[in-house]
């Protein structure tokens, strides 16, 4: 059996802004890109044994609102070869209802965050509830790491190193602590890429892909401390 761990179910153009198609589109000279996605056309290039990995992305600042019922929907109609991951922006009010709406409702099965067009970074202590909540129910967290055409989205917000402080802060089993991970950011932030760290093991995944391996929460003052984890960082394809 193979497991794709990343594709999308999307209403176009209703769940993007005029503006992200524009510069979507910005590529091809005279051409407005067509994002439409089918699961017929999905299905037509994958092998027969594929189960799919799915969701839509929510992130205010880019342009792009695809809701998770719609996810939800596309995934009942396909309940033996697709498994829906939710989406939420937390910059925007009424995420953490969204978040727990979506897996407890909805039913969809894992989270995809999308930092870069969002505008935040996942070591951000905004996030902790989000962590907290994934850690204390195994959901897989799957986010976007690389750069993209959208102008306004952040590069900072992208690097996956980003992503270490928190994954060293969760130890599995709904261990994951606020203040190991602001220790583990402030680590981040004075060490420099060569520093060697500790290899997580173990679910909960936390997973990412880029080319970029510098970065961090700059935001958090300098600490040191030893940091456990069973959280492993799995790259996904872009």
């Amino acid at each position: 059996m193979i497991i794709d761990v990343h594709s999308h179910a999307w209403p176009f153009p209703g769940g993007f802004s005029e503006d992200f198609i524009r510069q979507a589109s910005g590529a091809r000279a005279n051409t407005t890109v067509d994002l439409t996605v089918t699961y017929e056309a999905y299905r037509a290039t994958a092998p027969a044994d594929t189960r799919t990995v799915v969701f839509g992305g929510k992130a205010k600042l880019s342009g792009v609102w695809i809701d998770n019922a719609y996810v939800a929907d596309y995934v009942a109609a396909h309940p033996d070869t697709l498994i829906g991951f939710l989406s939420v922006d937390p910059t925007q009010p009424g995420w953490q209802d969204d978040l727990r709406h979506s897996h407890e409702t909805l039913g969809l099965r894992g989270v995809k965050l999308l930092p870069m067009y969002a505008g935040f970074k996942v070591c951000d202590p905004l996030l902790d509830p989000l962590w907290e909540y994934c850690d204390a129910l195994g959901l897989p967290v799957l986010m976007h790491t690389g750069t993209t055409f959208v102008r306004q989205a952040p590069l900072d917000c992208t690097f996956p190193r980003l992503i270490e402080p928190v994954a060293l802060s969760i130890r599995g089993s709904g261990s994951f602590s606020p203040t190991s991970a602001i220790r583990g950011r402030a680590s981040a932030s004075s060490r420099s890429a060569s520093t060697p760290t500790s290899t997580p093991t173990s679910a909960p995944y936390i997973t990412g892909l880029s080319n970029s391996t510098k970065a961090s929460c700059s935001s958090r003052n300098t600490a040191s401390g030893t940091r456990s984890s069973s959280a492993p960082i799995i790259p996904s394809p872009p």
